[in-house]
């Protein structure tokens, strides 16, 4: 079971006369729980911190392979699938995308750093801003902003304002907005800003790959040993959305990467549902390419022979799990 408001899931386990008890983390048995999909190798902002290649004008999947993955994942029995690229927002068929998929009980989200993606969107497909509004809060369930500075944050209230709407969202339940949030130089600021206006985050360990293969390890381990000592997570913990605890989510980077600088830290916050091994629950499809990996910064990638549910699961027996290397 996933709870769309804050991410958690559970388990029911049912003995032999039929009796159920509901715990939190995931079954032992390893199964496909959630799909990171790219799209699109495609981005126009190039930012120095991204752990992916992308490039402008890169290459991207076809409309008709992102439908046939669709009704591969719900066939499969698969609870979420997360879009990604490159920028999704670019891909040229992404809003058509929206629109015309049946999602059925699909959790769908995507992550994005176009901090005006209302307006881009409208603009490249000749639609009205409120159509995208309606289109995006119909579809989907959670966007994920990626951040850097308090001004970020200024700037996606402004644009966003109509999905911001707490109005809005307590009446139609989605999107949940959540915020990602890398710690380097400007973090404090940033959650600072997030918890003074109650919004969601989920904390991002740095990825060496890609255009940030050459950042500085050290600054890093140093901005990250502050976060977790500075006593800034737990009062975000204590802070209310709409009278609920804050959501506070980490990846596995995080995880593996805070267990070294600070264990008695991740031991004290650590839900029974994180995980620190890539692959468990979840695998990244990429379209462009036709392959399955453990996730989109590491393990080996197997080719996909289709997207029907057949072909997505004998990939998922035959891809491997991967750990982060701590702080590289």
């Amino acid at each position: 079971m996933l709870n769309l408001e804050d991410g958690e899931k559970r388990s029911v386990v049912f003995d032999k006369e039929g009796r159920s008890s509901t715990a939190s983390g995931p079954p032992s048995a390893r199964t496909l729980e959630m799909a990171d999909v790219s799209i699109s190798n495609a981005c126009r902002r190039q930012c120095p911190f991204c752990y992916r290649a992308s490039v402008p004008g890169g290459p991207a999947a076809s409309l008709d392979d992102m439908l046939a993955l669709v009704q591969g994942l719900k066939d499969a029995g698969v609870m979420e699938m997360v879009l990604g690229g490159g920028e999704p927002t670019e891909h040229p068929d992404f809003y058509r995308f929206l629109k015309s998929a049946d999602f059925g009980r699909l959790c769908v989200s995507f992550t994005t750093r176009d901090l005006d993606f209302i307006r881009s969107l409208a603009a490249a497909n000749g639609a009205e801003e409120t159509e995208v509004v309606d289109v995006i809060r119909e579809k989907v369930k959670a966007v994920g902003l990626s951040v850097q500075t308090a001004e970020d944050v200024a700037e996606a209230e402004r644009n966003l304002s109509a999905l911001f709407a707490s109005e809005l969202r307590l009446l139609l339940g989605t999107p949940q907005m959540v915020f990602h949030v890398i710690p380097r130089p400007g973090w404090r600021e940033v959650l600072d800003v997030l918890q003074e206006k109650k919004r969601s985050v989920l904390l991002l360990g740095m990825k060496f790959t890609g255009r940030n293969v050459e950042a500085d390890r050290w600054v890093y381990a140093r901005e990250l040993e502050m976060m977790l000592k500075s006593g800034c997570l737990e009062q975000f913990l204590q802070s209310y959305i709409f009278g609920r605890r804050a959501r506070l989510g980490v990846d596995t980077k995080f995880i593996v990467d805070a267990a070294v600088v600070d264990p008695k830290w991740i031991a004290r916050f650590r839900r029974e549902s994180w995980s620190d091994t890539e692959g468990e629950r979840s695998a990244f499809i990429d379209l462009v390419d036709k392959t399955m990996a453990p996730c989109s910064f590491g393990g080996d990638p197997v080719p996909l022979a289709g997207y029907d549910a057949t072909d997505i699961l004998k990939a998922f027996e035959r891809v491997g799990t991967h750990k982060p290397g701590a702080l590289g």
